[in-house]
């Protein structure tokens, strides 16, 4: 699950990523807002992560910016990975301590090998 915190950091991430593609294409704040229909203190409070962006509008300023969208959403997936990993994690602890019976030491090993392929991603 990814909480309020972390939730937080991903948007200043994706804000300060946005922020240094905008620049590496030698935009102002005004233009991006201009062709993205936004006013400018949306695109500053974006770049700082106060202001949630619309997927429509992210895709919007990747191509304005002809960004990489590896180098955007990258860290994005690190975090949003990790927290997949926690909730697995928590989820196999949780049937360890309930290991009493067979049907139990199923879902385990299903829980296992579910963490198993989130460990891969």
């Amino acid at each position: 699950m990814i909480t309020k915190e972390k939730e937080e950091v991903l948007y200043r991430n994706l804000g300060s990523l946005i922020q240094t593609a905008r620049k590496k294409s030698n935009l102002n704040q005004e233009d991006v807002a201009k062709n993205l229909g936004l006013s400018r203190i949306s695109i500053v409070n974006i770049e700082h992560g106060k202001q949630k962006i619309q997927l429509h509008t992210l895709i919007k300023l990747i191509i304005l910016l002809n960004a990489d969208i590896n180098e955007l959403l990258q860290p994005l997936l690190v975090i949003i990975k990790n927290s997949a990993n926690q909730k697995a994690e928590k989820s196999i602890n949780e049937e360890i301590d309930q290991f009493d019976n067979k049907e139990n030491t199923t879902k385990i090993l299903k829980g296992f090998m579910t963490y198993s392929q989130l460990k891969k991603l």
